[in-house]
């Protein structure tokens, strides 16, 4: 009886993890049409999944990404002088999920590109009241940050990339990790962060993160616990995912 038990124990937790985690996955990018009022301080050319939206342009400008879009890319030229930044808002919002990189490289703005060696965006200031030096963007989102490289007063030209589909991430188990299968860890601020740092990685299908901290360590797995004989392991504080990748 005890064995059987146990059986229909895994079942369960067999199933639960499917729904947890595959029912609300899109694998074919954003499952919305989005809405995007875009600015750089000089100009900038924006693509969404290789096609070009806007080119060559100054100020803020709308945008209609197309359900199942898969990447945005940006190309924006800062003022001579000065501090730089780039801020996108309301359908897709500029942070630190971006990837920025000042070197052009060969199909940089297609959707198959690999940017997983290009660094994070970093974040200067967020678009509410006296913002210095660039002031608050009317048309875009008060949630929106102004970004740019590492270094925002010598890198006069970027290139900035963003995926458009969410992971699946909406459930999990909590108090439970996968145990040896750490591919790297992370520091994020929400499970949805780490999700995408899972999804940038090719070899990552799952996570554990802490969920009790502001500052959240983020486990990136290199297995699953339903497809693999790794259990998942009590770990208070913790909290354990699969995702599914959109296929592009």
């Amino acid at each position: 009886m005890a064995v059987v038990l146990f059986a229909l124990f895994r079942l369960l937790e067999f199933l639960m993890l499917v729904i947890f985690t595959k029912g609300t996955c899109s694998n074919s990018g954003s499952q919305q049409a989005l809405h995007v009022n875009i600015t750089c301080e000089k100009y900038l050319d924006v693509y969404v999944d290789g096609e070009t939206m806007l080119t060559g342009v100054q100020g803020v400008h709308s945008i209609l990404i197309d359900s199942s879009s898969h990447v945005m890319a940006v190309k924006c030229k800062g003022a001579e002088g000065g501090w730089r930044g780039m801020i996108v808002g309301d359908g897709v919002l500029t942070d630190e999920s971006w990837r920025c990189t000042k070197h052009k490289e060969a199909g940089w703005h297609m959707t198959t590109f690999d940017d997983r060696d290009w660094p994070s965006a970093v974040s200067y200031a967020i678009n509410i009241g006296s913002v210095f030096p660039w002031g608050v963007k009317e048309g875009v989102s008060s949630e929106a940050q102004f970004i740019w490289t590492s270094d925002n007063r010598n890198d006069k030209e970027i290139y900035c990339r963003r995926t458009l589909y969410s992971p699946c991430i909406e459930n999990g188990f909590k108090d439970k990790s996968l145990s040896n299968a750490i591919l790297g860890i992370v520091s994020v601020t929400s499970a949805t962060e780490c999700g995408l740092k899972c999804g940038q990685m090719d070899s990552c299908v799952s996570f554990n993160i802490e969920y009790k901290t502001s500052s959240k360590l983020c486990e990136l797995n290199g297995a699953r616990a339903v497809t693999s004989s790794i259990d998942l392991v009590s770990r208070p504080g913790y909290q354990y995912y699969e995702i599914a990748k959109a296929g592009y």
